[in-house]
């Protein structure tokens, strides 16, 4: 699969709500570069307080701005995105007691 940037943005407010919501670019918080063939768990803060997304673009530049890049990373590069796959799997708590296997019939 390709390397992707995986953006890390503040919920909407009531404030934004009531007024004109604000872009995804002002509520944007950082990016964090994700590696062909790698793993990410999301856990704790970075789960629960953030929402998160990748951009569909085709090509993408890499810079100072992602936050688990070391100094020597650093040039100024445009990276082209290929196809990457993406599974997510979710650990949630009991919600329901519904019989999933009766839904189908």
């Amino acid at each position: 699969g390709s390397h992707t940037l995986l953006n890390f943005y503040h919920p909407e407010t009531d404030e934004d709500l009531e007024s004109s919501c604000r872009s995804w670019a002002d509520r944007k918080v950082f990016s964090v570069y994700v590696a062909p063939r790698s793993l990410l768990v999301l856990k704790q803060d970075l789960y629960t307080k953030y929402l998160h997304g990748i951009e569909e673009v085709e090509s993408e530049p890499v810079s100072g701005r992602y936050v688990n890049m070391r100094p020597e990373q650093l040039q100024e590069v445009s990276l082209e995105r290929g196809t990457r796959y993406s599974l997510t799997i979710r650990h949630v708590p009991k919600a329901t007691k519904v019989n999933l296997l009766r839904l189908g019939r």
